[in-house]
């Protein structure tokens, strides 16, 4: 798959599959609770069983009298079937149907029954659970019902659903879930010599199974992977029918959903694109009014699907066919300001056209923005050598028709803050942060581990950003901790290691709000605003919870000496033998064009003073008084990256250590939940005047004596020893590939870091 398409894959299924694919039941009741209707039903016998339908693992009536009686919803998910509720049916005097809810399972809690419509055949039902609302569309047969089951009020995500009559109230006797039917089969076909014949043909003989449906995605999903995978237009009309006449005994929603899923692979796929847009059109016709989300989110794919055919058809001879592609991807792009592979298609028809300026201009974005150079390249993997990359044909007409006036680097650091200022103030504007505060709330305090060489990265560095223009330091203070991870970080330092260690992480990129992980914040420049939203969910709820205790700090400069006072007060009694202050300094802000692409790099933790272990209550008072030579300051972080080049025999390419201007952070944390109870953040005042790199240097190359504390730092009684400083660094991979080479990782996935030497 090129790497267009892996980008397209991220930027468009990641919102369309949650609907397409249905999501996974939460468990989220206690297995084996039961309604009070459910004890008193009772539940049936064992040994009463009386006909076993294959694939359930529980006994059916044998005999159908309409709906009247009692029966089990079973949701099918990833080739399993999992029963979500027990349901009394019958008919009223007035002839209307009428329904209960004698048990919810585990699967689905607190499901509750809001209305229930239908006749002899037909049966709907409206449903609320903690997963928020669902409607039921059922169609009964003759031994069992079968439809489908849409989660959302929104329709955010769709199920194949049987509904099964039995004679008990009660799961709880009975295994949940269980593999669907004909699962041996299927897995079996899934094992032969030629998988994607053999599952088509398990799905042709099987048309009736719910793994039918499965066996017909897990094919349209291989379109774009599998190279023996080619479909003509005749070809895929057929395999297209035969999936929708499968789906239509599962109701007209799933029939729209096959739809759906052939022309949302058509497009991601790179095959027929026209003709999945086709598919893709006549899906959005098809559309339950109530799946409002998934509307939106269906402009993505068809912009795809508009996008494949302009870069087709953008190098026609055809001077208006050439010009309407161009269009097509200029409106593309204003709602996708980061797709580097429609920027790159413009640009060459900007050359072809003479338009230096608009060529410059994309050109510059594709160069200056975090990785997005990468994934021309990867995207043109394969191509015959001679075409230039974006940078080579930027030099170019910058020297052409610029004559290197500003100087390119100088240029390209302006495109990198204006384009990321112009997305944080876009960002702010539509998610506005939260107001009516209580008195005396929490400071969320938000640590970001990150890595100058981590791909993945880089959508939390550039959401950390977008969060302290949205937040003033009252409501959040963002930290960043370097770790060499994957490859070397000239910006890491123990303090920051002995951080990651702390909340015990595993890789990067991890986001901790108010002491709490936060999922959901790695990826790459695309998915930014994503992670900013993450960040802004964390951040809101802990802005929003009233603190006892009152953080006073200040910092000055003055002589060659920083002299730190903190003063916590308020904090619970009853929990002081847990609490630690602990205070870092951050450098407001540096510039260091990482490999990852990241320029500019904020709150950049250099030290923790007192360490990790930071300081414990004494006296029934939790402060300190510190002061550090800025020598030592220094000192400690030039030895550290000196040992650090010396013990893998490598080099930073740069080594920032301007440290200035700075910020003192200090906050107070709970060491038993990890929980951050207060924050708080000043700016270090005075004249911060540093030695050289070579002064700052002890004499036998050690680290400076650690700086002098009243009171002195004591831990709690019975807490574990802090982690002791090590003088020898982390061990890291070789030093990273200049941006310009390396290829992104994969951003669903963090890095994991490298393990001692």
């Amino acid at each position: 798959m090129s790497g267009w398409q892996s980008g397209l894959r991220l930027l468009v299924c990641c919102g369309l599959l949650v609907f397409l694919g249905g999501c996974q039941p939460a468990a989220e009741t206690k297995p084996g609770d039961e309604s009070a209707a459910a004890k008193t039903d009772g539940a049936a016998d064992a040994t009463k069983k009386k006909k076993v339908t294959p694939g359930i693992s529980f006994p059916v009536r044998e005999k159908l009298d309409g709906w009247a009686g009692n029966w089990v919803l079973l949701l099918h998910e990833q080739q399993k079937d999992f029963a979500v509720a027990v349901f009394r049916l019958g008919k009223a005097e007035d002839g209307q149907i009428t329904a209960e809810v004698i048990e919810n399972t585990a699967v689905i809690a607190g499901l509750e029954l809001v209305s229930v419509s239908g006749d002899d055949r037909q049966l709907g039902m409206k449903l609320n659970t903690k997963l928020g609302p669902g409607s039921l569309q059922l169609t009964l047969g003759e031994a069992t019902a079968r439809g489908n089951y849409l989660f959302g009020e929104q329709g955010i995500g769709l199920n194949a659903a049987t509904l099964v009559p039995v004679e008990f109230g009660t799961m709880k006797d009975y295994p949940n879930p269980v593999p669907s039917e004909g699962i041996d089969l299927l897995n079996k076909a899934l094992k032969g010599a030629q998988p994607v014949n053999d599952v088509m043909a398990f799905a042709r003989e099987n048309p009736s199974l719910s793994l039918a449906l499965d066996a017909y995605l897990g094919t349209v999903t291989r379109i774009g992977k599998d190279p023996l995978l080619k479909f003509d237009e005749e070809t895929f009309n057929e395999f297209a029918s035969d999936y929708k006449k499968v789906a239509e005994q599962w109701g007209p929603r799933m029939v729209n959903r096959a739809t759906l899923n052939c022309g949302l692979h058509l497009v991601i796929g790179g095959q027929l694109p026209k003709l999945g847009l086709d598919y893709l059109n006549e899906a959005e016709a098809g559309l339950p009014p109530e799946a409002i989300a998934f509307r939106n989110q269906l402009g993505d794919a068809k912009d795809a699907g508009r996008t494949q055919i302009a870069f087709l058809d953008i190098g026609s001879s055809d001077a208006d066919v050439a010009a309407q592609c161009y269009q097509t991807l200029k409106d593309v792009q204003a709602k996708q300001a980061f797709n580097p592979i429609i920027m790159d298609r413009m640009a060459s028809y900007e050359v072809r056209q003479k338009d230096f300026s608009a060529a410059i201009d994309h050109l510059s974005a594709i160069v200056s923005l975090p990785l997005l150079e990468q994934m021309v390249l990867q995207e043109r993997a394969g191509q015959l050598p001679g075409t230039p990359t974006p940078r080579e044909l930027l030099v170019e007409l910058w020297k052409e028709h610029r004559q290197d006036t500003p100087p390119l680097d100088e240029h390209l650091t302006a495109v990198y803050q204006n384009q990321l200022k112009d997305l944080a103030t876009r960002v702010v504007s539509e998610n506005p942060p939260v107001t009516d505060l209580p008195a005396g709330h929490r400071v969320a305090l938000v640590e970001v581990f990150t890595g100058a060489t981590c791909p993945p990265c880089v959508a939390a560095d550039i959401a950390s950003g977008v969060v302290r223009e949205a937040y003033p330091a009252e409501q959040a203070i963002v930290l960043q901790y370097h770790q060499h991870v994957p490859g070397p970080d000239p910006l890491c330092n123990l303090d920051s290691e002995d951080r990651f260690t702390y909340y015990g992480l595993e890789g990067t990129p991890s986001v901790v709000i108010g002491g709490k992980l936060l999922p959901g914040a790695s990826g790459y420049l695309q998915h930014s605003e994503v992670a900013f939203k993450q960040m802004k969910f964390g951040i809101d709820q802990t802005i929003k919870q009233a603190s006892p205790v009152i953080l006073s700090a200040s910092a000055s400069a003055a002589d060659g000496q920083l002299v730190i006072d903190l003063n916590a007060t308020g904090f619970p009694q009853a929990e002081q033998s847990s609490l630690r202050m602990r205070a870092a300094l951050a450098e407001n802000s540096l510039e260091m064009f990482a490999p990852n692409g990241v320029r500019q790099h904020e709150m950049v933790v250099r030290a923790m003073l007192g360490g990790q272990k930071g300081t414990g209550v004494k006296n029934g008072e939790l402060k300190s008084n510190i002061t550090l030579p800025l020598k030592e300051l220094k000192g400690e972080l030039v030895n550290y990256l000196t040992k650090f080049e010396t013990g893998r025999n490598l080099q930073f390419p740069v080594k920032p250590l301007k440290l200035q201007p700075l910020t003192l952070v200090a906050w107070v944390q709970n060491e038993k939940t990890k929980e951050v109870l207060q924050a708080i953040a000043v700016p270090v005042t005075g004249e911060l005047v540093y030695p050289t790199d070579a002064e700052a240097v002890s004499p036998d190359g050690s680290l400076p004596a650690p700086a002098s504390e009243t009171p002195a730092s004591e831990a709690p009684a019975g807490d574990a020893p802090a982690k002791e400083a090590s003088t020898e660094p982390a061990a890291a991979e070789p030093a990273a590939l200049p941006a310009a080479e390396a290829a992104p990782a994969d951003a669903s996935s963090t890095t994991e870091p490298t393990k001692p030497e």
